[in-house]
């Protein structure tokens, strides 16, 4: 009714006031020699059909929720282009009136539409703007991004305004690496050692501030558990890492830091790219990644990231590898997005090295295979990711998600100790059966805003749970760990 209203003041000439959103905790940014809104600055999911200027204006501000005033003599005759992605207020509000004769001034809170005359602004020469240049963390940005995808209970937020030591690994850097495994990707933060790669495990063990980091964290879902939780770097989009205590965040197990897993999405532009390489020896493999929308309003997308690795390491260890990443998202309603991702990860490796025990004054050659070649690692997972958020009203946001994985591996691998003559014999060979392994993990937050006087607040509400269960010899249940912290 509200809103009826208020259109109805804006069809009789009278400049119209729609929808105010100020969030807490964001410093603005300058522009035009004016202190900004911080929504202004930040990035918002925006889905405005081709219209008129004036029904495209009444929507930006309504899923912008910024104040917006405009006299309609202004935008009357005037069409507006579609929009649909993510994308900052004023980049979609530039997209809007490009070539109208107007431009948009921020007085304080409020957005005003002026024509080019008015504002006193000079008309500059036409540039081309590529979608690709509005991502994040892109290498012509130096890897640097802005924003992190949430923390904790915590949203999609600003990295400058998050209370924590953090460092981002963009999907631009991870592509150009060419990255094998996550192990090349944490070797050149700042913020952690080189890690073990635990083939048996599927997961990197990464060390920050001297202590292992065991529990990965998926889509901002920790997990109880690392054992199983195969990474595969073809779904991963970005790796966000915290440096320090994060108990309060995620509960315990991450005493040094926290590492989050986030995968990919659906790309507002067509995604058409195969890539073909070697990781070193024999190992050749083929990566398809395509991405882009179903229809013309951007309103539901997909991605998929195939991978086939097979050949030898450069010591003779045969490696076979297969990966499918498949992902589903879109908004249903204007106020309801969901998603849905799939990963299978098959991954075999013949004649894996041995531990080294009892091992003095003397160096490992690492161009040797010391094992033969019934040692294998093997590893089957299947991975499935769902989330939602819905936003009734301005002053109200529902977040949840669901995490589950059911990995099944091997191992099987031979110990060696040191002789007097510095030669090495078997001592031990390790005969595993296969093993099954399950994480389960979600979370449903309700974030609420409101205002006292001069100041706004956001409140968040939610219940967070995470559940690991391992089977072994016939799928007999040995031990379960379960997490189910309560924040607010």
């Amino acid at each position: 009714m509200l809103h009826k209203v208020l259109w109805y003041l804006f069809s009789r000439s009278i400049p119209l006031a729609l929808a105010v959103l100020l969030m807490t905790g964001i410093t603005p940014i300058a522009w035009s020699q004016s202190a900004l809104s911080p929504v202004w600055a930040m990035q918002v999911s925006i889905n405005i059909p081709s219209q008129s200027l004036a029904q495209a204006l009444n929507e930006w501000a309504q899923q912008t929720r910024l104040e917006l005033i405009v006299q309609p003599a202004l935008v009357t005759g005037k069409t507006a282009p579609a929009l649909s992605g993510n994308m900052t207020p004023r980049q979609a509000l530039d997209r809007l009136l490009a070539g109208s004769g107007l431009v948009a001034t921020m007085d304080g809170s409020t957005v005003m539409i002026k024509t080019t005359a008015a504002a006193g602004t000079q008309q500059l020469p036409e540039m081309l703007v590529r979608a690709d240049s509005l991502k994040q963390g892109t290498a012509e940005e130096g890897y640097r991004v802005s924003n992190i995808s949430g923390i904790g209970l915590w949203g999609e937020r600003s990295l400058r305004d998050t209370p924590y030591s953090m460092s981002v690994v963009p999907s631009d850097l991870i592509e150009n690496v060419n990255a094998q495994n996550m192990g090349q990707i944490f070797k050149m933060n700042p913020l952690t050692q080189e890690p073990v790669i635990q083939n048996f495990t599927g997961v990197p063990f990464v060390v920050i501030r001297g202590f292992q980091t065991l529990n990965p964290i998926y889509d901002g879902i920790p997990l109880a558990l690392g054992n199983g939780s195969a990474v595969s770097v073809i779904e991963i989009d970005r790796v966000e890492i915290l440096s320090g205590t994060s108990g309060f965040l995620y509960g315990g197990g991450r005493v040094g830091g926290a590492v989050n897993y986030v995968t990919k999405n659906s790309t507002n532009i067509p995604l058409r790219r195969l890539t073909f390489g070697n990781y070193g020896g024999t190992q050749f493999y083929g990566h398809a990644d395509i991405g882009g929308k179903f229809d013309e309003r951007g309103r539901f997308g997909y991605r998929a990231n195939l991978l086939y690795q097979g050949g030898d390491t450069a010591i003779g260890e045969p490696v076979n590898q297969k990966v499918a990443n498949i992902v589903l998202d879109g908004h249903l309603t204007d106020t309801l997005y969901a998603d849905i991702k799939y990963t299978y990860n098959d991954y075999s490796k013949e004649a894996t090295q041995p531990w080294f025990d009892m091992v003095e004054r003397v160096s490992i050659d690492t161009s040797k295979r010391y094992s033969p070649k019934w040692t294998s690692n093997d590893i089957e997972s299947h991975k499935a990711y769902t989330s939602l958020r819905w936003d009734p009203s301005k002053y109200f946001t529902l977040r949840s998600a669901f995490f589950y994985q059911d990995t099944r591996m091997r191992v099987n691998q031979i110990s060696l100790n040191q002789q007097v003559d510095r030669t090495f014999i078997p001592v031990r060979i390790s005969n595993s059966p296969w093993e099954k392994h399950e994480n389960y993990g979600g979370y449903i937050y309700l974030d609420t805003r409101f205002s006292t006087f001069a100041v706004d607040h956001k409140l968040t509400l939610g219940y967070s749970s995470t559940l690991y269960d391992y089977f072994v010899r016939g799928n007999g249940p040995v031990f379960p760990i379960w997490h189910k912290p309560f924040t607010g």
